[in-house]
């Protein structure tokens, strides 16, 4: 489920910041799992998930890096194949939706308010990249 929601979280935050340009892929959702990674080490507080967690947010901002400095123009921040804001909405739907939907073991060690809280920021942002392209038209 965090893989497919996060995909689609990915290309709703394309559709914010390129509403002309077409996307899709895999690449958020993977960048999805990615950021779920780095938030259950965040909302578990679990040592060993918090290391892990550093490691995926280093991979994360490595990749992010390497596509920003591998792009011609920032301003569009979109090259060839490659959708940035997608890889970065996933990372950040992963993010929110690993408290959302933990995994079974790990639901108890994330607190009720973290889950309510991501829930909340999660689909005020979702509606927030669908719609707001469309106010500006």
């Amino acid at each position: 489920m965090i893989y497919f929601i996060s995909g689609i979280f990915g290309n709703a935050m394309s559709f914010l910041f390129l509403p002309q340009s077409l996307s899709a892929g895999a690449s958020g959702a993977i960048f999805g799992l990615f950021g779920a990674v780095v938030g259950l080490g965040y909302f578990t507080e679990m040592p060993i998930l918090k290391e892990i967690g550093k490691t995926f947010a280093v991979l994360i901002g490595i990749n992010l890096i390497m596509n920003v400095l591998s792009v011609g123009s920032i301003g569009s921040i979109s090259m060839g194949s490659v959708n940035i804001w997608a890889h970065v909405g996933g990372a950040i739907g992963g993010l929110l939706l690993s408290a959302i939907l933990p995994p079974k073991p790990l639901k108890r060690a994330i607190p009720r308010y973290y889950q309510l809280i991501t829930s909340i920021v999660f689909l005020v942002l979702l509606v927030a990249f669908i719609t707001i392209p469309f106010l500006n038209h």
